[in-house]
């Protein structure tokens, strides 16, 4: 009896073990379905980022041909100085070279609708326009902007809503310049002026043009005078919510009332008399139109990009987890030593953990550092400058108003840091830089520039912010902190610049 109840003891420990490992492989089978879906929202997510990037290179790429071919005419009526001329067109040519990279990636690895898209884009920028750095026939430029803005898009149905919203968003960033050559065209018709020899067969066809019924490009209703216009085609339902921000933006213009007039033209009718403003004046209100626009859309995109790719980077790593607990539940099956497999696993998440973005303030943290250097090494660019930021008396604000106010202070001083990487990048699509927040109060601001980066312009825009407050529950919190800056040129290496940027700021402080 004792052997039977002892054979029956056996048999119950070894059913318990297979149905132990039955249920491990069970739910290793559903963690690698759970991976596998996971994988496939990483990759679309992916797939969304690169088609936002593509957005993005196509609103550059037509903002520095538009440029180019309005400074050109500007020039002409003494509104525009050679120099600038000349600017933009070292512009367009430099943004050009600059692209080719990031747009070749995509046409290797993106999606099959994003590759369409880039393969197109880099046909155009194999072109003479945007090769030639000068007396590029402005009718080839002109339809150059219309290429980088449409070439191999994909068609509506091919896209969800929300990124034919983006599209029909960035498409709107110029405005003001597109008002501003319909402007140009009726000055010359008006007041036709001699031209280079390139020009000639653009200008020859302004008159017929501005007096077309192609002529201007915002609709009938000054309250909203993106419906029935020739920029927005009211595809996306609903439509992208940043889109009645613009809309009021140039309602709030006096671009509308120039368009208005550009449309009243007529083929056999009058000149309809003086414009609104002047061409000086059109040019001031459409610069500050656009800048308002470019930021608008700037922004949106690379907002939605992060997004997609922080989406993109959540779903690999639930893949991971998903694959890795699967694994983990085979070896446990099979009997293989666990404590391996989660030194490996804590190990991969410590590594994990100690890449990317700080968590606190979504800027850089010190492990990206390294990164960056190497970047900063392959890049073009020659000037480079790093700001090192250490605050003043930051344990006196936790001591005294608590952590949450200390964190408050740390991502409103990471917000403003970034403000100032943001404007310049903005403004001169050849900066590129970054905030990283390099542990505790210290932070660095880095800038790269093919051309001459302005220290004490970004030393005053520090100041600035040191100058100023945060409010934390009603308390007004200073913010001070400690500054050095280093600049160099050429393969000067990030780490070395870092090291005199933070002496100099170990001296600021020594001197306040």
């Amino acid at each position: 009896m004792p052997d039977h109840d002892s054979r029956r003891s056996r048999l119950a420990r070894r059913s318990g073990v297979a149905l132990g490992v039955l249920a491990c492989v069970v739910g290793a089978g559903v963690l690698v379905v759970v991976g596998n879906d996971a994988r496939g929202e990483a990759r679309s997510h992916r797939r969304d980022a690169d088609a936002v990037e593509m957005m993005q290179w196509r609103a550059a790429l037509r903002r520095v041909v538009l440029d180019d071919v309005n400074l050109q005419m500007l020039h002409v009526y003494d509104e525009a100085t050679t120099a600038e001329v000349e600017r933009a067109a070292r512009q367009r040519v430099s943004l050009a070279a600059v692209a080719r990279e990031p747009l070749e990636r995509l046409a290797a690895a993106g999606s099959r609708d994003v590759r369409g898209e880039a393969d197109a884009t880099l046909e155009v920028l194999e072109g003479e326009v945007f090769q030639t750095p000068a007396d590029v026939d402005p009718n080839d430029l002109y339809d150059a902007t219309w290429a980088v803005l449409d070439g191999g898009r994909p068609s509506v149905n091919q896209l969800r809503n929300d990124l034919v919203g983006l599209y029909e968003l960035m498409t709107l960033d110029s405005v003001g310049r597109l008002v501003l050559n319909d402007a140009l065209d009726a000055a010359y018709t008006v007041d036709p002026r001699p031209v280079p020899a390139h020009m000639e067969d653009y200008v020859g066809q302004s008159a017929g043009y501005i007096r077309s019924d192609d002529a201007g490009y915002l609709g009938p209703d000054g309250e909203h005078p993106l419906i029935e216009s020739w920029l927005y085609g009211e595809l996306a339902d609903p439509p992208h919510p940043g889109l009645a921000e613009i809309e009021t933006i140039v309602a709030g213009s006096d671009l509308w009332a120039y368009d208005q007039w550009v449309q009243s033209w007529t083929a056999d009718g009058p000149d309809p008399g003086p414009a609104p403003l002047t061409l000086g004046e059109l040019v001031t209100e459409a610069e500050r139109v656009d800048t308002e626009l470019r930021n608008l859309v700037d922004s949106t995109l690379t907002a939605t990009r992060d997004s997609y790719l922080d989406a993109a980077s959540a779903g690999q790593r639930n893949a991971r987890l998903a694959f890795g607990g699967a694994i983990g539940l085979v070896i446990v099956a099979f009997g293989v030593v666990g404590a391996l497999a989660r030194r490996q696993w804590r190990a991969m998440r410590l590594a994990a953990d100690q890449r990317g973005r700080d968590p606190l303030t979504g800027v850089y943290n010190r492990y990206q550092l390294d990164h960056l250097a190497e970047l900063v090494e392959r890049t073009p660019e020659t000037h480079h400058l790093v700001a090192a930021v250490d605050m003043d008396r930051f344990k006196l604000i936790n001591d005294t108003l608590g952590h949450r106010a200390g964190d408050r202070v740390l991502v409103e001083v990471a917000e403003r840091l970034q403000t100032i990487v943001a404007r310049r990048r903005t403004n001169d699509g050849s900066v590129t830089g970054s905030v990283i927040r390099m542990g505790g109060d210290e932070f660095v601001i880095t800038l790269h520039s093919r051309g001459t980066i302005d220290v004490a312009e970004v030393r005053a825009e520090l100041d600035a912010v040191r100058a100023s407050t945060v409010e934390v529950e009603g308390e007004h919190v200073e913010l001070t902190f400690s500054i050095g800056i280093a600049a160099g040129r050429g393969d000067a290496g990030l780490h070395e610049l870092l090291d005199v940027a933070d002496l100099a700021a170990y001296e600021d402080k020594a001197r306040r």
